[in-house]
């Protein structure tokens, strides 16, 4: 995966895709172990094919820690995806985030 400054994307989630392979979430975040929170520099979703290459990535237009991730299929070959985010901050509630993939 590609980095945001020098901050690389690490992985967070992973779900079956409805179709083939797998879907992530990834997030890049400041810091220097996978403990410690850090400055959020930028969130995405992938997909892997079923032979474990990485085919898309693309990086989320909204700043949110996306923690968790879950695909289903939609109408007409659309993919709906479901996020869960972190906000890092005991007294910030999780977001729950849908978005509906055109088909391919």
């Amino acid at each position: 995966l590609a980095d945001v400054d020098g901050v690389p994307f690490s992985i967070t989630d992973g779900a079956a895709h409805p179709t083939a392979g797998w879907i992530f979430s990834a997030v890049a975040e400041d810091t220097r172990d996978s403990y410690n929170d850090g400055v959020l520099v930028g969130a995405g979703v992938g997909t892997v094919t079923d032979g474990d290459v990485v085919s898309s990535f693309a990086r989320l237009g909204l700043q949110a820690k996306v923690e968790g991730i879950s695909a289903a299929s939609g109408g007409s070959g659309q993919t709906v995806l479901t996020m869960v985010t972190d906000a890092d901050d005991p007294t910030v509630a999780a977001s729950l985030l849908t978005v509906t993939l055109p088909a391919a």
